[in-house]
């Protein structure tokens, strides 16, 4: 599971580094063949840090490769506790960031205010947690906020199926954590 996490993390990360280079591309409308200058992206890691084998360190290696094959400039803050990780991406915003991520549910509120102080930047939300109003509707977050979910239970329930049709006793177990 950890390395699904880890695999979904790299690949949405340069995802949405090479959607934001091909939008400012074509907005520039440069006449230089498609030469598009360097996106600069700043990352606010969770609590957890470098090292997590989770999203943190997805979202690094997601950003090292945008590094790599697209010459993205990424700037990475591992926070301590609380006020650091609104700080951190007020930070990079002000910084004049092309895309400020924050890394884990815990940055949802967080982002969705930064995102109407600063319009003009992007920011996405791993693990983006959707509110919901009274009679249950999602509030769509900010148009400025890109709100990734992984639907973990989705892939959950596909192995567990898988394990029962291959199960030769009819009789699966499972240890969750």
């Amino acid at each position: 599971m950890r390395k699904l996490i880890v695999v979904t993390s790299l690949l949405l990360v340069a995802h949405i580094a090479l959607l934001f280079t091909r939008r400012s591309a074509s907005a520039e409308g440069s006449g230089k063949g498609g030469a598009t200058s360097s996106v600069r992206i700043g990352i606010v890691l969770d609590v957890g840090g470098r090292g997590d084998k989770s999203f943190n360190d997805g979202a690094y290696a997601g950003a090292d490769s945008a590094t790599k094959m697209l010459g993205s400039n990424v700037r990475f803050i591992e926070p301590g506790e609380g006020a650091d990780r609104e700080a951190g991406l007020r930070l990079l915003a002000a910084e004049g960031m092309d895309l400020v991520i924050g890394v884990g549910f815990i940055f949802t509120d967080d982002l969705a205010n930064l995102a109407k102080e600063y319009p003009k930047t992007a920011f996405a939300g791993i693990d983006y947690a959707l509110a919901t109003d009274a009679k249950g509707n999602v509030i769509s977050p900010p148009p400025n906020v890109a709100a990734l979910k992984f639907r973990e239970e989705e892939g959950s329930y596909l192995v567990g199926a898988l394990a029962a049709m291959v199960s030769h006793t009819k009789k699966i177990g499972f240890v969750g954590g």
